[in-house]
């Protein structure tokens, strides 16, 4: 209940001393394909550490990059259909789902180039982030449904809303113990046995360590479409600066310093590419790299917070392959041009798991 609390306070911080500035960026980004043809980047940590999944065959083989590529498929299981980094600490444990008749997640050291856990699973079920503590979010085994949210500490908990099991596998976890998640079609947090729901329809990826929520949720005012978005208990803070040639989008990740990243796309959902938002400027990243690069850059799903950030890339004949992008360490970035709204929202969050002590 305290990291809820604290989450909520910090929220509310950051969301209400919005700034009106617009700085713009003042650097560009080094791009470097991390993994082969058919690949897909997951994650990234402050050092560059990369992973994802590249297809070989008919399999999925889930890689690392650390000065170069690795497939690590043949530690964690060689005999395995599917495997995939999805998540990665600062220091280099690397979160690993592995499907082979069983959904089992495994935890992979870089520094040591073993299995953890005397080569066995963690638990049976997927994953789908950790913070640099080492707490695991997911859900619990699909093969034997109903699929519920869990974490994992060391032991396998499910998350719970008063007696009864949170639906759906959870989504992130920040590293001050905040767990979000997408349960009966509408967001939730979760942290210290308190559960609450956003009671919005919208769908919550990612946050950061202050507990600023991102995603996407429909904006009647754009006729329905989804657009990326803040969120918090009853409330929606569209975020500003799209064109108006923009018909939707996502947002998949964010850093303490506010910085976000995403997806944006056309109507029809063509031409869909990675964006980033930055002092109050929402930037097509395939604009300020430092070089061309014969690829579009289609999403962005992670930032850290000296600034790589993780994605993906289609090349002319729409192959896919795993991205990196290496900044200098980005300058102080503030929540621009969000409103009052969200931080009604952040306020109504704080007070009621207050309430819920």
């Amino acid at each position: 209940m305290k990291a809820l609390r604290s989450a909520g306070i910090a929220c509310l911080i950051a969301l209400a001393f919005v700034s009106s500035a617009n700085a713009g960026l003042s650097h560009s980004y080094k791009p470097t394909i991390v993994a082969g043809a058919g690949s897909t980047g997951y994650a990234v940590n402050d050092s560059g550490q990369a992973t994802g999944f590249i297809r070989v065959g008919d399999k999925e083989h889930a890689f690392i990059y650390n000065g170069g590529f690795q497939d690590i498929a043949g530690i964690v299981d060689p005999t395995a259909n599917k495997t995939a980094g999805i998540a990665i600490t600062n220091s280099g444990k690397v979160i690993v789902n592995r499907r082979n008749g069983l959904y089992e997640v495994f935890r992979y050291d870089i520094a040591t180039g073993t299995v953890e856990n005397g080569g066995a699973a963690l638990y049976l079920g997927t994953a789908s982030g950790v913070n640099n503590a080492g707490l695991v979010v997911g859900g619990s085994d699909p093969a034997a449904p109903p699929v519920i949210a869990v974490s994992y500490g060391g032991a396998l908990e499910p998350l719970m809303n008063g007696g009864n099991p949170v639906a759906d596998p959870a989504q992130a976890v920040n590293n001050a113990g905040l767990i979000i998640g997408n349960t009966a079609g509408s967001p939730y947090a979760y942290a210290g046995g308190a559960f609450i729901s956003f009671g919005i329809n919208a769908y919550a990826y990612a946050l950061n360590d202050a507990g600023v929520i991102v995603g996407y949720a429909p904006d009647a005012s754009r006729g329905g479409g989804w657009y990326p978005a803040l969120l918090g208990p009853a409330a929606v803070a569209f975020i500003p600066g799209f064109d108006a040639t923009i018909a939707g989008g996502r947002a998949e990740g964010i850093n303490s310093q506010g910085d976000i990243v995403g997806q944006m796309w056309d109507a029809g959902g063509a031409n869909k590419r990675a964006f980033l938002f930055h002092d109050g400027q929402v930037i097509d990243l395939n604009t300020v790299l430092t070089g061309p690069i014969p690829y579009t850059i289609t999403n962005a799903v992670g930032i850290t917070d000296n600034g790589w950030i993780i994605g993906n890339a289609q090349d002319a004949n729409g192959i896919d392959f795993a991205i990196r992008l290496q900044s200098a360490p980005l300058p102080d970035a503030a929540m621009m041009g969000f409103g009052l709204l969200a931080a009604v929202g952040a306020y109504g969050l704080y007070r009621r798991l207050r309430r819920a002590e």
